[in-house]
């Protein structure tokens, strides 16, 4: 009976069987020499006999295709060590798009406390021995300083802001499936910004004393340098030092606070009805874009201090959530007038700026502005329709202002003009006015801001 011997070599990529009889051992031999194949067995191979009981399969293994458990058993040599396959992964955003970290509900007020009651200059001062890499160690020095205890207030800030029903922060946290904290019962909204406000305004304080430091350090270096100077020239730089303010001494926006305290306390003073609201959003609202002039405006390269579409449209959410209601007993002048003039100076003021540009959020709130101040007349819908003109301009009209449109009213008019765009069918917006509508957004995946 013919027996059968399945052998692969080391030479061949691919297991071959070839089935063989005790007259073809010569040419199994030279194949085995030609191809350098080991022959592997468990007993003589003489004693193959035609029995059908006495037949053995005898294995040839090859190291290029592996051994199973059963080839490892007949063979001497140890297997070969399996590669282990490494998973690539491959980052899919930026981590300065990571949500940041948020202080819980139960370190948020210690912290602040904590923080609030340090002593001014105690998180960090000017050093003239600094050295860090680089010849603008000494332009860099406040940055660098500052820049744990500005995250560390950013922190608890984020965890003031997790605490309030409709911030930007429980928005981020709800985007990204992330587990919301509970509102404590009975927490006064107003409160937690005020402590919100004291922090930023502790970090600015430190700020001020870094800037003072740096001051009187440089001041004594250039007395030094009078001193060597000869008589004349010692004269003229004396009155050149009386002319030179503090602010010629001392370059750029004092180091500490940045761009993401103001936004959250923004945010703050936008969704909540304070008497005050508007009052603090603008002065909150001047010192974000001091800072950015005073490091150099269009040429400014601290991102920190480059304001962004929240900072702007903050200002004009909170006044469209002025108590102010022409159709409520809340009939204040004053009230009105305040609403509409920071509306619109932030309106004029974000088409000039060179940090940002006016988006889709920024009429939505105009629109929601101009609602609530004014008793729908044609003057309100003549302001309205110069609005959606501007949006079509900039490209970012889309369907949420087109709502906006819709239940703003003014006069017969704007109301034969509404009739004309929804006579145009399903689809009133052309796609060319919304060109720029998620490029501007704040949050890509959101209108808020």
């Amino acid at each position: 009976m013919m027996q059968r011997v399945i052998y692969s070599t080391l030479s061949l990529p691919l297991r071959r069987r070839i089935r063989f009889t005790n007259q073809h051992e010569a040419l199994f031999q030279h194949c085995r020499l030609k191809n350098n194949v080991k022959f592997i067995s468990t007993t003589n191979k003489n004693n193959l006999s035609d029995s059908s009981s006495s037949q053995e399969e005898k294995i040839l293994v090859s190291n290029i295709e592996g051994r199973t458990k059963e080839e490892i058993t007949t063979t001497t040599q140890p297997p070969l060590p399996k590669k282990k396959i490494l998973k690539r992964v491959i980052p899919s955003r930026h981590s300065r798009k990571i949500q940041p970290l948020i202080a819980s509900a139960d370190i948020v007020d210690d912290m602040t406390q904590e923080l609030v009651s340090s002593p001014i200059g105690s998180w960090y001062t000017y050093d003239s021995d600094f050295k860090a890499d680089g010849d603008d160690y000494n332009d860099n020095q406040g940055f660098i300083v500052s820049d744990v205890w500005s995250q560390k207030v950013e922190f608890v800030l984020r965890g003031h802001s997790s605490l309030i029903d409709g911030s930007i922060i429980r928005h981020e946290l709800m985007h990204e499936s992330l587990e919301l904290p509970s509102l404590i019962d009975g927490d006064n909204v107003s409160e937690r910004v005020s402590a919100m406000n004291s922090l930023l305004e502790r970090m600015e304080n430190e700020a001020e004393a870094y800037k003072e430091a740096y001051i009187v350090a440089h001041s004594a270096i250039e007395e030094v340098t009078e001193q060597s100077s000869s008589s004349k020239q010692k004269q003229q730089s004396k009155e050149q030092q009386e002319q030179q303010s503090s602010s010629e001494i001392f370059k750029g926006a004092p180091p500490g606070p940045t761009i993401s305290m103001y936004d959250l306390i923004l945010d703050a003073y936008a969704i909540t009805s304070q008497s005050n609201a508007i009052k603090q959003a603008m002065s909150l609202f001047n010192k974000a874009t001091h800072r950015h002039i005073q490091n150099g405006g269009h040429d400014n390269i601290q991102r920190d201090t480059i304001p962004t579409a929240l900072t702007f449209n903050a200002v004009i959410r909170a006044a469209s959530n002025t108590p102010f209601d022409y159709q409520s007993n809340c009939t204040d002048e004053k009230v009105r007038d305040e609403a509409l003039n920071a509306a619109f100076w932030v309106f004029d003021k974000m088409h000039h700026t060179d940090c940002t540009h006016r988006n889709t959020a920024t009429y939505i709130y105009m629109l929601r502005t101009l609602k609530k101040v004014m008793p729908e007349s044609r003057v309100r819908g003549n302001i309205a329709h110069a609005l959606f003109d501007l949006a079509v301009e900039e490209k970012v009209m889309d369907d949420s202002i087109y709502e906006e449109l819709k239940i703003n009213g003014g006069g017969e008019l704007y109301d034969n003009w509404l009739k004309h765009m929804e006579g145009k069918g399903d689809m009133p917006i052309d796609e060319e006015w919304t060109r720029n509508c998620v490029k501007r957004r704040y949050l890509v995946d959101s209108n808020i801001y």
